[in-house]
């Protein structure tokens, strides 16, 4: 599915180029992204990790965010790999039915779990198509 963000007047190419479509359009694509690697999901991890945090003294939402974090981490490492978890060791997310109603609210959950994850610099995956 494409919107036709080129198409129509001046006006409605800004609204379509807006950061709140930049943002939400991201927000799709980060979903996308946890659907391919829920079948990489170990329940094993996610027990370790819900302990760990924990100890660290986490609960509710921001335990759930900070295990959805260790879990996408150890999915990509594990799918790219290779190595997918028996059917009866499979999880899903321990953030996978949280509380939203607007755009905004599912924004707001994706961010708790991104303070979570381990920083790292920006990188232009295509330097050639960078804009300066």
């Amino acid at each position: 599915m494409r919107l036709p963000v080129d198409q129509g007047g001046p006006a409605q190419r800004r609204r379509f180029r807006s950061i709140g479509f930049k943002l939400y359009r991201r927000a799709v694509e980060i979903r996308d992204g946890r659907f391919v690697i829920r079948q990489y999901l170990e329940a094993g991890v996610r027990q370790s990790s819900e302990a760990h945090h924990r100890a660290r003294g986490l609960s509710g939402e921001e335990l759930n965010a900070a295990v959805a974090a260790d879990q996408i981490l150890a999915g990509i490492a594990a799918r790219k790999t290779g190595e997918r978890p028996l059917p009866d060791q499979l999880t899903d997310f321990a953030d996978s039915d949280p509380e939203t109603s607007q755009p905004m609210d599912d924004i707001d959950a994706l961010l708790a779990v991104a303070r979570h994850l381990p920083r790292q610099r920006a990188r232009t995956p295509h330097p050639e198509r960078a804009f300066a």
